[in-house]
């Protein structure tokens, strides 16, 4: 997935019937505006859960508990498996990015 600056991105994914010797793991993994800026920072979110999904767009700095989330500046990636919290399982996944300029974030020391 490639998103631009200043943009939200939702995408969904759907594992029918889960069954751990189908399904090892799900990779998800995103890609930066442009790999060679270094201007822009993003944040990813996949659950299963539309509230958790809603809370991160709203406030990306938010905790959550049923969801792995993931700061990144040119590439991202979240693995999904048996081990992983949350827990791969069948139903619908969410995945929600978050792109800004980094000259529009704060250095906290």
């Amino acid at each position: 997935v490639r998103v631009k600056p200043d943009q939200v991105s939702i995408h969904t994914f759907r594992l029918p019937n889960y069954d751990s010797t189908n399904y090892r793991y799900v990779d998800v993994s995103v890609f930066g505006a442009n790999e060679s800026e270094d201007s822009t920072i993003g944040k990813m979110i996949v659950t299963q859960s539309k509230t958790e999904l809603y809370s991160f767009l709203i406030s990306p700095n938010t905790s959550t508990a049923e969801s792995m989330r993931l700061s990144f500046s040119k590439f991202g990636r979240i693995v999904l498996s048996d081990v992983s919290k949350p827990v791969l399982s069948d139903g619908l996944w969410l995945v929600g990015i978050v792109l800004f300029n980094r000259s529009l974030s704060k250095d906290v020391t």
